[in-house]
């Protein structure tokens, strides 16, 4: 029976091997190109040398059967650095050119998440009211309005409840108060501030 990780690389190894065999006018920039399957990358899905054309997959977002969909499509993300090389803006038009010929989508970010690697919270989707569980990483965009996320379910926009600065101050309070008990309770202290 094989490894995960090993049947990554088979697949991202494969996935060299036809756009080499694609696209003859970029075989020259993949030449000598070699794959890893890394346990260390978490947040991103992966990474790319094109000094030295190579390419790291995360296993631990790969893992995830969830996430197999985007796994052809990280790949091609990845060699799309290689082939621009190192004097092109990472994630620049030359890049992003060059990604969508061999076959990606163009996105620069992914939605994805590592098994046991993200903390979950709850966001609301307003098209069809559903609660759709994202990770800290997508939360605290909706928080902060930075990027609109959509609902695979509906293609509605994914929105995080943001509390009132009246509610922050009161749950503000109820901490600093509770963090005074436990300490009392811990300490023996009856001491006031």
């Amino acid at each position: 029976m094989k490894v995960q990780g090993e049947e990554l690389l088979e697949q991202a190894v494969s996935i060299l091997e036809q756009v080499r065999q694609g696209f003859p006018h970029h075989r020259s920039a993949l030449e000598g190109c070699e794959i890893r399957i890394s346990h260390r990358l978490t947040r991103s899905a992966g990474n790319a040398c094109a000094k030295t054309r190579t390419v790291g997959i995360s296993a631990p977002i790969f893992t995830a059967r969830e996430n197999h969909p985007q796994f052809r499509n990280t790949v091609l993300h990845e060699l799309a650095h290689v082939i621009a090389g190192s004097r092109v803006q990472a994630h620049g038009t030359r890049w992003r050119k060059i990604f969508i010929e061999i076959g990606g989508n163009g996105e620069r970010c992914h939605e994805m998440r590592a098994r046991g690697q993200h903390y979950q919270h709850q966001a609301v989707c307003q098209g069809c009211g559903s609660e759709v569980e994202v990770g800290t990483r997508v939360w605290n965009r909706l928080k902060a309005g930075s990027r609109d996320y959509y609902h695979q379910g509906c293609g509605g926009v994914v929105t995080a409840e943001i509390e009132s600065p009246q509610n922050d101050q009161k749950s503000g309070m109820l901490q600093r108060i509770r963090g005074r008990l436990r300490q009392a309770l811990l300490f023996g202290s009856t001491e006031k501030s």
